[in-house]
């Protein structure tokens, strides 16, 4: 029979764990998206505004950060949850 905290490890902390990290990456382009549109707001031009925010926003710099930033959360969300558990609970899924 496992204790309360084999049994956490085991049933609980890993797809919590796991569904953490995938809303982190589900919600992480649409966020910096939003704030690189936001960040050229222009209220006295909004046709040059719109066409700028598109700019930025398919540009292969911007995309390029994004997959970088996913990369650094998804290495920083398996380390720590090697640090607090003392198992790759990622890796287990």
């Amino acid at each position: 029979m496992l204790n309360i905290k084999e049994w956490y490890f085991k049933e609980v902390e890993r797809w919590r764990l796991g569904a953490s990290v995938a809303w982190l990456i589900l919600l992480l382009p649409a966020i910096i998206l939003t704030f690189l549109v936001l960040a050229h707001v222009r209220p006295t031009l909004p046709l040059f505004w719109l066409f700028d925010g598109l700019s930025v926003v398919l540009s292969p710099s911007s995309w390029s950060y994004i997959i970088l930033q996913s990369s650094v959360l998804i290495l920083l969300a398996t380390y720590t949850a090697t640090y607090h558990t003392g198992k790759c609970a990622l890796m287990s899924l």
